[in-house]
């Protein structure tokens, strides 16, 4: 009889066989739910097919058949043990965000069913971790913090600057009505929780700063360059250069908030948080959404006038959405249904003059371009999207809104017909706004939070911040399931 471990060893086996390469596996605790072993027996066979080159494992994203490049060395990477698996789990948990400064870690008696591991097991991986010092020890538990005072969140005072090298942008506008605006909030908020002050300060001060603070002055723990992006290379590069540590000093810690541009040039000690590396995740996550909603048809309506997840516009939302469809087009129906902005509707207008695959702000180039032959097919426009909501009997579909106005609107539509929400139609908002909060809208985007969490910590410098593979601090994105999905 064929031992379960074997029987998950084969069936990966047959799907890495199956391919193609770049072809996405069921993630480690589905694997093990489906053949009845534990978490860790299939992180061990992943790792097999992985050190063969026939896998890809890459953090946070999942398992993939390989290779999607050619390895630089042939030499098989060195086996983990079990304790130093889980303790890698805990610390991408810290460095993602999910387990913030302050709190305890998880129960040994959780950690034993999660990863199939002995409690003695369970122990080592906690010591591990504390021998990283990124946990401290308190009473019997374990709380994430590089000392007892960051765990229970006092310290010296200090302040953070913020720098922005928009003369056009107050700081009033970073905190109100910027895209970033909940997130540097929290950003604000974390930090004074460390007794951080966030100072403001401009380009044309920052220099006579730098050169104080090598004299022993007063330095600030970190600097946030506000919106930076790549036409502001050639006065950012130049500051940097003259903040490079030496024997005699270290250096505040840079978070710079990268808008658009070229950032290979930047160093890289820097901590980058991209915008559009979070409109992409977004994007992604939305599509993960679909998929598991079952349903063979989606509208996803756009309003030409709003931005979506307070980052993209209209345009450039349908290009990262289409771009994270390609994979599934053919096995789901969908259609873009855009609320023009004003009378002068219709494609090439909102499209813009340029093809996609022509256009330098064209996203995932990783992907095929699309036509625009294929875009004309897809997107429609109408006045009120919402009013299309039961307008065709043609099985379950779920809507994707914008805007959480329209949501509540389709919401309000549904009812009046009389269909059931969710079961012939489920609704999901890519906007989280307060004011329809007792509509219970599922809600897919950002999860400012912990993005300002993580933009606040990368200043602090007292945790290690996940990184994606271009060197992005990783975008927090949430899946809020309320009574519409």
């Amino acid at each position: 009889m064929i031992r379960p471990s074997e029987q998950a060893g084969n069936w990966v086996e047959a799907q890495i066989k199956d391919g193609p390469a770049g072809k996405q596996l069921p993630t480690a605790p589905e694997i093990a739910a489906r053949f009845g072993v534990s978490a860790m027996t299939v992180f061990r066979i992943l790792r097999r097919f992985r050190d063969e080159h026939k896998l890809v494992m890459i953090p946070g994203k999942g398992s993939f058949v390989g290779p999607l490049s050619p390895r630089p060395f042939s030499e098989p990477l060195p086996k983990k043990s079990s304790f130093e698996l889980a303790a890698d789990v805990l610390v991408d948990m810290i460095a993602s965000g999910s387990l913030k400064t302050g709190q305890p870690l998880p129960s040994l008696k959780y950690l034993c069913l999660q990863f199939g591991i002995a409690p003695i097991t369970a122990r080592t991986a906690y010591r591990e971790i504390q021998r990283r010092a990124l946990v401290v020890k308190i009473g019997k538990n374990f709380f994430v913090g590089t000392t007892p005072g960051s765990a229970v969140r006092t310290g010296p005072k200090g302040h953070v600057l913020l720098l922005t090298y928009r003369p056009e942008v107050d700081f009033r506008w970073v905190f109100r009505q910027d895209a970033l605006a909940q997130a540097y909030q929290k950003m604000e908020r974390e930090l004074c929780t460390y007794n951080v002050s966030l100072l403001g300060t401009t380009p044309d001060t920052i220099g006579p700063l730098i050169d104080s603070w090598k004299r022993g002055r007063d330095a600030p723990r970190g600097i946030a360059c506000y919106c930076a992006e790549g036409s502001q290379l050639n006065v950012l590069l130049p500051t940097l250069k003259r903040m490079e540590g030496s024997a005699r000093w270290t250096p505040p810690k840079v978070l710079l908030d990268w808008h658009s541009g070229d950032h290979r040039a930047l160093p890289g000690w820097v901590n980058i948080l991209s915008r559009g590396n979070i409109s992409t995740v977004a994007a992604r996550m939305v599509v993960r959404s679909i998929l598991e909603s079952n349903c063979r048809r989606v509208y996803l309506c756009i309003d030409e006038s709003a931005t979506t997840w307070n980052v993209v516009n209209a345009r450039f939302t349908v290009l990262k959405l289409r771009g994270e469809l390609i994979p599934v087009q053919g096995k789901i129906h969908f259609t873009f249904v855009i609320k023009p902005a004003d009378d002068d509707a219709g494609f090439d207008r909102f499209m813009g003059s340029a093809p996609p695959q022509d256009d330098p702000l064209q996203p995932l180039r990783k992907y095929a371009p699309t036509t625009l032959e294929a875009l004309r097919k897809e997107i429609v426009f109408e006045e009120q999207p919402e009013s299309l909501i039961g307008k065709k009997r043609e099985g379950p579909a779920l809507w994707v809104f914008s805007t959480a106005k329209m949501a509540a609107a389709a919401l309000e539509q549904a009812q009046r017909k009389g269909l059931r929400v969710p079961g012939d139609a489920s609704i999901l908002c890519l906007e989280n706004d307060p004011e329809y909060f007792h509509l219970g809208i599922s809600y897919c985007g950002p999860d400012w939070d912990t993005i300002g969490y993580l933009m606040a910590h990368s200043l602090l410098g007292d945790i290690p911040i996940a990184k994606t593979r271009l060197g992005f601090i990783r975008s927090a994105i949430i899946m809020m399931n309320k009574l519409t999905t």
